[in-house]
C-alpha cells in the first residue's frame, strides 16, 4: 500500500488569510454560545496559548460562509485548485462540511491520481 502526503503550494499566504477567517468564522458561532462555560473554558486557553489567535479574536470580526480558494501540491497528481464551500446542516446546526471542488479543469482530470493504490490480499 502506498500512501501521499499533499503539501499546500503558497500555504504561507494561505495562512495569513485562512486563520483570520476562520477565528471570525469561530466568532460568528461563539454569538450563540456566549457565557456557555465549555465555550469559555475553550476560548480563554486558546487566547493564553497563542498571542495571534489573542490578537484575532480581540478584533472583534465575524464572518459569513463563503467560497474560498484552496491549493495543494500532491506528490503524484502536481498542483491541485479547489474552491472551500462550507455546508451546514440544518438538524445538526453544530455540524459544518467542508467541501472541496474542483476550481479548474486540469485539476477535475489530476483527481484520479490521488486517489490510493488498492490494497490487494498477498497470497
Amino acid at each position: 500500500m502506498h500512501r501521499h502526503r499533499a503539501t499546500r503550494a503558497g500555504a504561507t499566504a494561505e495562512l495569513e488569510d485562512e486563520v483570520p477567517y476562520l477565528v471570525a468564522r469561530l466568532r460568528s458561532a461563539y454569538g450563540e454560545h456566549i457565557g456557555d462555560p465549555d465555550w469559555e473554558t475553550d476560548l480563554a486557553r486558546l487566547r493564553k496559548l497563542s498571542p495571534e489567535f489573542d490578537e484575532l479574536w480581540s478584533k472583534h470580526e465575524v464572518a459569513e460562509c463563503s467560497p474560498r480558494p484552496r491549493h495543494v501540491v500532491h506528490p503524484i497528481a502536481g498542483e491541485l485548485h479547489f474552491t472551500v464551500t462550507e455546508l451546514s446542516v440544518p438538524a445538526h446546526p453544530e455540524l459544518v462540511l467542508f467541501v472541496e471542488t474542483p476550481a479548474d479543469e486540469l485539476t477535475r482530470e489530476r483527481l484520479p491520481l490521488t486517489r490510493r493504490e488498492p490494497i490487494t490480499a498477498e497470497t
